[in-house]
């Protein structure tokens, strides 16, 4: 397991910094995605959606998965020891090691469907935040030793879903 360890002061305020400068970038928008609700992740997507691709989103989006997963699903922020720097990362107790939330990128927790196009920068990172809600639903349910099911997001849902309908929770 990889080393880790809670967030310093300053290494609180990259986050904030990191999704100040989303806001500022999309001004326009930010109006519609409450800033108190962590509702960055939202606001990347809707971005991405409308055919954006600013260095910003790419830059933001470990820190808009992380704090999403933080205020609205149970993980903790942490730093994880990555060779000899250290990186924002979230941790969840069902989950058997930390998350390191730059490492998201390459595509470890992404599982797109066969027809879906490459990512752009960014949007890898993005699309793995459902997959680790869904792992940590998984392991609730399976037990936190339970390997996770393979496949694409969607066939991840599907065993979830079914997961759910069998152990009745």
């Amino acid at each position: 397991m990889p080393n880790f360890r809670e967030l310093t002061t300053d290494e609180k305020s990259i986050v904030s910094a990191r999704l100040a400068d989303l806001r500022r970038t999309f001004a326009v928008w930010s109006d519609d995605y409450d800033d108190d609700y962590g509702d960055d992740y939202n606001l990347i997507a809707y971005a991405y959606y409308e055919g954006c691709d600013q260095p910003v989103l790419a830059a933001a989006a470990p820190y808009a998965v992380g704090r999403s997963l933080v205020e609205k699903n149970g993980f903790t922020w942490v730093m994880v020891q990555s060779g000899s720097s250290w990186h924002h990362g979230v941790i969840h107790p069902m989950l058997p090691e930390p998350i390191d939330l730059l490492d998201l990128e390459s595509g470890k927790w992404c599982r797109p469907e066969p027809d879906d196009e490459p990512p752009q920068p960014g949007e890898a990172t993005m699309d793995s935040l459902d997959v680790l809600i869904l792992a940590v639903e998984w392991k609730r349910l399976k037990g936190r030793e339970a390997p996770m099911p393979k496949g694409s997001f969607f066939e991840i849902e599907q065993q979830v879903n079914r997961a759910r309908i069998f152990w009745g929770h």
